[in-house]
């Protein structure tokens, strides 16, 4: 978390676990980015890092 002239910032990242026809797995990860300045509506991104890794 990160405090910037009063707007609070919070990433972070997650994972998820697919399973695909063959029964198996694969993992997509994405990092998460959250705003929210003290007077404004609070604004997402997001970031694909990793998609379909066979685990």
């Amino acid at each position: 978390m990160r405090l910037t002239g009063g707007t609070m910032t919070l990433t972070f990242a997650a994972a998820r676990q697919v399973p695909d026809l063959s029964g198996r797995f694969t993992l997509d990860v994405s990092a998460w980015s959250v705003s929210v300045p003290p007077d404004a509506p609070a604004t997402w991104q997001v970031r694909t890092v990793a998609e379909s890794v066979p685990v």
